[in-house]
């Protein structure tokens, strides 16, 4: 049902595409979910001879010599905005579209030196799992809760180091304030605390038990009562295809944020094993830091002096044009790590 297949731009498109729908659109008074559909359809088009491009083991790995921070940094960019880009109902080997689309991005407190950013905190351990955002250019996402965080790899680039218990257990079309509520089966509010403790086996996602199977359904409900939410699966394609949907159809009507993605917590003290493909800062955020750059460096220069590992910092800016929302600058990098 999701409405929208395979798109990316390269950074040579042509912004005169954008100028005329920008002009046709709001002449005609076309919604936004059949501008959405008729920008997929004519970015497919001007797209559909330009081969995606293979990040290579050489620039992944950071192991290119001389520049080989900033080779690694643009090729890490480059990828992030293809799985931003790169809208599917589910990934063709039919595992659910996360493991080769999308992001999974987790916003963070400034640590200032008192703990590790990329560990879980006390409520996570408590609850089971950490709370992240997932967004694709299909899931209208405008902002991040703050300033600057990190960003998981695809779980088809999980490789062999990877922390081995990284589940995706569920995810909310939007916010689900998990922070501040009491929940259960890691956060996914199928079974209370006083039925069972964690671990939990099996789908732990709730909205099938409340009888919502669609985006539809959960708009619904939504929209008759702002405090419902329920979890979509993240086992079943389908069902993580329809949490994306509605978070699409809410955040365009509701000016809701960002879904909300839950993953089993991890250990301390694992950062080599975590998937981190990048740490981001943006300007657009709802708390109240203001120095987003200045947090994602000292997070980087952390994560080196723990890893020994270069992971690049990369600006996310909702507002540009042409979806490439991430970029990378050398000038942003607190840190090579001894490349």
């Amino acid at each position: 049902m999701i409405y929208m297949q395979y798109f990316r731009f390269d950074s040579g498109q042509p912004k005169i595409m954008l100028a005329l729908c920008r002009t046709v659109f709001g002449r005609f008074g076309i919604s936004t979910l059949l501008r959405v559909t008729i920008w997929a359809a004519i970015a497919s088009a001007i797209t559909s001879n330009v081969a995606a491009k293979d990040i290579s083991e050489c620039e992944i790995k950071s192991a290119c010599g001389a520049g080989a921070a900033v080779s690694n940094g643009n090729a890490v960019a480059g990828g992030l905005n293809g799985r931003y880009q790169y809208m599917v109902n589910q990934c063709p080997n039919g595992k659910p579209a996360y493991y080769c689309s999308g992001i999974a991005i987790r916003a963070t407190v400034a640590s200032k030196g008192k703990y590790h950013e990329w560990d879980p905190s006390p409520a996570a351990l408590d609850m089971g799992s950490v709370s992240f955002s997932y967004m694709r250019a299909d899931t209208a996402t405008k902002m991040v809760y703050h300033d600057h965080g990190f960003i998981f790899k695809a779980n088809d680039d999980f490789d062999a180091s990877t922390y081995p218990d990284l589940s995706y257990r569920c995810i909310y079309p939007s916010d689900a304030a998990t922070q501040n509520s009491v929940v259960y089966s890691y956060g996914c509010m199928k079974i209370d605390y006083s039925v069972a403790n964690p671990p939990y086996s099996g789908d732990v996602s709730s909205c099938t038990l409340l009888g919502v199977q669609s985006a539809s359904d959960w708009v619904s409900k939504k929209n008759k009562d702002a405090n419902f939410n329920c979890s979509f699966s993240t086992a079943d394609p389908q069902s993580f295809a329809q949490a994306l949907y509605g978070a699409y159809t809410y955040s365009v009507n509701q000016n809701s944020s960002w879904t909300e993605l839950m993953i089993e917590t991890w250990p301390d003290g694992v950062p080599s094993s975590l998937p981190i493909e990048a740490f981001f800062y943006t300007k657009q955020y709802t708390s109240g830091m203001s120095t987003g750059l200045q947090n994602a460096q000292a997070l980087q220069s952390d994560f080196c002096s723990a890893t020994k590992k270069f992971v690049p910092i990369v600006k996310l800016d909702f507002t540009v044009d042409d979806l490439n929302i991430f970029s990378y600058n050398d000038a942003d990098q607190a840190t090579t790590c001894d490349q």
